[in-house]
């Protein structure tokens, strides 16, 4: 199968290297030419048409709005890839294909380049695939790191930096705890303790206060998860949360995943309790 076949352009080695690592993870595509410099890069795709433009915006020696306009004239569709999304509108009027908000993730990458590969009729990536995916920047490491969400197992503040252990491996982050939640499926992952988040698809069992994961994790729930969990357990006697673990799990599962969601009220018409079936 034919690749597509792109250029890269942004005047910071940084950006570049962050688009170059999120192209590379596709079979389907070909880096042809990438470069800091606007004008070397109008001339090579002069002699060289590739099938897509992905470029920066705001560069000192040309401007990406200005360099658009000249691409235009050669058939190469573009995508800004640009932290100015005031430039967005403009970019649009000279029929730029999209507008990526950096830093980019792979998903928002792939989103733009499906709508360019529709018009060469060549599959790229399932871009769905990369939304349940995760980059990171591991402590000490300039290397971007791609993980899928599932194989994330449980999350431990330390200091000013997060410990993420996953099925393989322990990463060292540089970030808050609350910063990459924001980044994960609520669904799949919620905070049991001001310290810790844990994945509930990786929850083993439950005793007393304490949640035991896949891989030995074994992570104490914080006195407010328990509070409001002891809370809805006393409203629903009849659960009968001893008499098995599968149900308590089932219910635990069930609490944490509405969490999120404060439009949600626990009432009895709202769940249909299994131990009743």
């Amino acid at each position: 199968m034919e690749k597509l076949k792109l250029v890269l352009l942004d005047d910071e080695h940084e950006g570049l290297n962050v688009l170059k690592k999120l192209v590379e993870q596709s079979p389907n595509l070909e880096i042809v030419y990438l470069s800091t410099d606007p004008v070397e890069t109008l001339n090579y795709m002069q002699q060289n048409p590739p099938d897509i433009l992905i470029t920066d915006i705001v560069m000192e020696t040309m401007h990406g709005i200005h360099l658009a306009n000249k691409v235009g004239k050669l058939n190469i569709p573009v995508i800004f890839c640009s932290a100015y999304d005031e430039y967005a509108y403009d970019g649009f009027q000279v029929n730029a294909v999209h507008f990526i908000k950096k830093p980019a993730s792979l998903s928002s990458l792939y989103n733009a380049i499906e709508k360019v590969s529709v018009k060469f009729n060549r599959p790229t990536v399932n871009a769905d695939y990369f939304s349940d995916c995760l980059t990171i920047n591991e402590q000490g490491s300039s290397t971007m790191i791609l993980l899928r969400t599932d194989d994330i197992i449980y999350l431990e503040v330390k200091g000013n930096y997060v410990e993420m252990h996953t099925k393989y491996k322990k990463y060292t982050i540089l970030s808050s705890l609350a910063s990459i939640m924001d980044k994960l499926p609520k669904r799949n992952f919620y905070r049991v303790h001001k310290s810790f988040a844990i994945g509930m698809k990786k929850i083993l069992h439950i005793k007393l206060e304490t949640i035991y994961l896949e891989g030995g994790g074994a992570i104490p729930l914080g006195e407010v998860t328990v509070r409001n969990f002891t809370k809805f357990s006393e409203r629903y006697p009849s659960m009968g949360l001893l008499r098995t673990l599968d149900r308590l799990l089932f219910y635990l599962a069930y609490f944490l995943s509405l969490k999120n969601d404060h439009s949600k009220a626990f009432t009895s018409a709202s769940i249909s309790s299994p131990v009743s079936q």
